[in-house]
């Protein structure tokens, strides 16, 4: 896994883990076509409640990403994002994807939550453990200007 300055289909985002026994260092988000479509659908939808001052947030549920640690040995937060970055395109094949260690333990379905400014990320709760898991947050305008 490594940094990309162009555009991928994998985006890296920082996360975390309220738990006691595990502990989440890092999510990785597939972006496909459909799910940009599916993202500016909803941004534009969001649009329509700017005005509204009692509507913080929309969410959504969605999961088109995974949490992770990092291998032993291995800080990927560190070494992938400069300091005061959340996320960053990275290059990824499948077969290293299903090499990263995972937690045991594994969320629920996944609650993409949107505010009325393009601020978003994912939240999660583990299925029988109660664990929640997120990401940070990053703007959605700017990534989707990116791609």
């Amino acid at each position: 896994m490594k940094r990309s300055k162009k555009p991928t289909e994998y985006i890296f985002i920082k996360a975390n883990i309220r738990s006691s026994l595990y502990t989440v260092e890092f999510a990785i988000l597939r972006i496909s076509k459909e799910w940009v479509k599916l993202t500016n659908q909803r941004l534009a939808a969001i649009k329509n409640f700017e005005a509204a001052y009692c509507i913080y947030n929309h969410s959504f549920w969605h999961s088109p990403l995974r949490f992770y640690k990092s291998p032993i040995g291995e800080n990927f937060p560190v070494k992938i994002l400069p300091k005061y970055e959340d996320w960053a395109f990275i290059t990824l094949n499948p077969e290293e994807q299903n090499t990263l260690p995972v937690i045991e333990t594994s969320p629920g379905a996944h609650q993409f939550i949107i505010t009325k400014d393009g601020i978003a990320h994912f939240r999660a709760h583990g299925r029988h453990s109660g664990e929640e898991f997120w990401t940070e947050e990053f703007n959605l305008y700017k990534l989707i200007a990116k791609l």
